[in-house]
């Protein structure tokens, strides 16, 4: 069975014969509050993480300032801990005397002897960050 198509009376078209422009766009364009809905929910969301994140970024997250010291330091101790350990492991990449196999042992004694056994999960963490960063080029 064939639908039979429609068409429009002539009245629904008057405003397209007409040249009344006007009245297409008012059909055409949403009502002022429509069109700032989202500019108003952006808005608003944009607001409330600002308003989340302010107490954050004025108190360090409600640490004294003694407390925010002491944590940079630590962070200071442990960025010099890791720079000493790639120092010392790049020796032992550089060094031609032992095969694959023993430059794997020598690195992992070296990270035994720089960093609690807790702390090995870290500095595992932090080798494959840097190596991911170097877009695996190490």
């Amino acid at each position: 069975m064939k639908k039979h198509l429609s068409v429009a009376s002539p009245a629904e078209h008057r405003p397209y014969r007409t040249g009344n422009t006007r009245a297409v766009a008012s059909r055409a364009e949403p009502p002022a509050a429509r069109r700032l809905l989202p500019l108003s929910l952006l808005t608003a969301v944009c607001l409330a993480a600002t308003l989340h994140s302010a107490p954050l970024q004025q108190n360090g997250g409600g640490l004294s300032n003694a407390e925010q010291r002491a944590e940079l330091e630590q962070a200071q101790r442990w960025d010099h801990r890791l720079q000493s350990f790639r120092k010392s492991k790049a020796r032992i990449e550089l060094n031609e005397q032992l095969d694959q196999g023993e430059r794997a042992v020598a690195i992992r004694r070296l990270a035994e002897a720089s960093f609690a056994a807790d702390e090995i999960r870290w500095l595992e963490a932090s080798e494959q960050l840097a190596w991911a960063r170097s877009g695996g080029n190490r």
